[in-house]
């Protein structure tokens, strides 16, 4: 085949669309995270765990937080925040943790 030929075919193809890969869980996630995000301090540490059912776990080093937070998580997102309650973490007496399981 001549180059020119090889011109012409490549101009006959047509890219082949990839669809952006569906991430539904991690995008959940990321858009809790930002709204508990936006009612508590900077420095708090927010994570989920996930054993059969869905958890958040805010750790925070003021107890004024801690209340704060345990007022406000169950009127957000439509109540999908239950069972809220507090404690240490771990051997850290400087950290408190909400903890809270996830409705979804």
């Amino acid at each position: 085949m001549s180059v020119l030929g090889d011109v012409e075919a490549s101009a006959k193809v047509e890219r082949i669309s990839v669809p952006s890969k569906a991430t539904p869980v991690s995008d959940e996630l990321s858009r809790l995270t930002a709204i508990i995000r936006d009612i508590c301090p900077p420095d708090a540490l927010i994570a989920f765990e996930f054993d059969g059912r869905l958890h958040l776990r805010v750790q925070l080093r003021r107890f004024e937080d801690v209340t704060r937070l345990e007022v406000a998580l169950p009127a957000l997102c439509g109540g999908i925040f239950t069972e809220v309650h507090h404690g240490q973490v771990g051997r850290h007496s400087f950290l408190h943790r909400v903890s809270a399981l996830v409705a979804r």
